[in-house]
């Protein structure tokens, strides 16, 4: 299932990072993002996730397979968000939903079931569905049922 691009024009890395297959983006001096600064944390309002780029842009990579740079970008996001408990259990939820994903594209079942486990701890705890454009029950529950990532994440 092919979804349009929330950021269409961004540009995406020059390749999806596959620990133990592809050089590390940071600390590898071929790395996609070597040499450019740590982002610093950013805000992000769970009322206005619409119009942040942040936010968006991490369904784009998740969608295109750029599971750890998914995760990195709404790692972010979750060091920005202390005061709201809500929101940073949704963020490590979709935050570790990236890294079971990447876990797959790796070929670790066990390290995808255990990560896929944890995001549905993080999600269950969200009081609200839908949160920030995604269903977190459905998303909880199917995590629960087949142990494994969805295929594509979007925000409604």
């Amino acid at each position: 299932m092919e979804l349009s691009p929330l950021c269409p024009g961004r540009p995406r890395p020059a390749y999806a990072h596959r620990p133990g297959q592809t050089p590390h983006p940071r600390s590898h001096p071929d790395g996609h993002c070597r040499g450019t600064p740590e982002p610093e944390p950013v805000a992000v309002s769970a009322a206005a996730w619409r119009q942040s780029a942040e936010y968006l842009f991490g369904f784009d990579l998740y969608n295109e397979g750029y599971f750890w740079e998914a995760h990195e970008a709404w790692e972010h996001l979750w060091r920005g968000a202390d005061a709201d408990p809500a929101l940073r259990d949704f963020l490590q939820g979709i935050i570790q939903v990236a890294g079971s994903a990447l876990k797959v594209a790796v070929d670790n079942r066990k390290g995808a079931r255990t990560l896929a486990a944890r995001a549905a701890d993080h999600l269950e705890r969200v009081a609200q569905s839908p949160y920030m454009g995604i269903d977190v029950r459905h998303l909880a529950a199917t995590l629960r049922r087949t142990h494994s990532p969805p295929a594509h994440l979007a925000p409604r």
